[in-house]
């Protein structure tokens, strides 16, 4: 039985794919406990919360498995690309820019937004119930997907 080895590009769209579900992940864990204290707003069936706890739980397991995977898919010749984002592959580097920069694009898009219409009538009241913390919340969630998504969709591309 022979291994077979995997090129550095190879290794290192392995290593996207892998953070990239892990981004989706860790939006959703952090997003959780937001829509559970939604869901306890609601009178909801006990069930319904039930199997809410339970699939988080399931999700908190999963995002420490894809969490070794990255780590995994990290060493050798991605170890540049999992701190400096350094990446040997032209198209590996090219995903990675683009998911950061939507990432970053969206959250300045929804800071100014806030900024904007901070006080303007309807929204100053709406914005002024929210704590801070669910805010920074919804944001972080906001940009783990929006870094995610893109790479995913220039998964699916080929690159040639």
């Amino acid at each position: 039985m022979t291994v077979k080895e995997i090129t550095a590009a190879e290794s290192e769209l392995l290593y996207l794919k892998h953070n990239a579900v892990l981004c989706l992940i860790v939006g959703m864990v952090i997003s959780g406990d937001l829509f559970y204290a939604l869901l306890k707003s609601f009178p909801v069936a006990g069930w319904i919360t039930s199997t809410v706890v339970a699939l988080y739980a399931v999700t908190i397991l999963v995002m420490l498995i894809k969490l070794f995977k990255v780590i995994r898919y990290s060493r050798g010749s991605t170890k540049k690309a999992f701190w400096y984002g350094d990446f040997k592959d032209e198209f590996s580097a090219f995903l990675n820019h683009r998911g950061y920069k939507y990432s970053f694009n969206t959250l300045v898009v929804i800071l100014l937004a806030t900024w904007i219409l901070g006080g303007r009538g309807y929204f100053s009241s709406w914005l002024s119930g929210i704590e801070l913390k669910d805010y920074a919340v919804v944001l972080t969630s906001i940009g783990m997907w929006s870094y995610a998504l893109p790479v995913f969709i220039g998964l699916r591309a080929d690159n040639e």
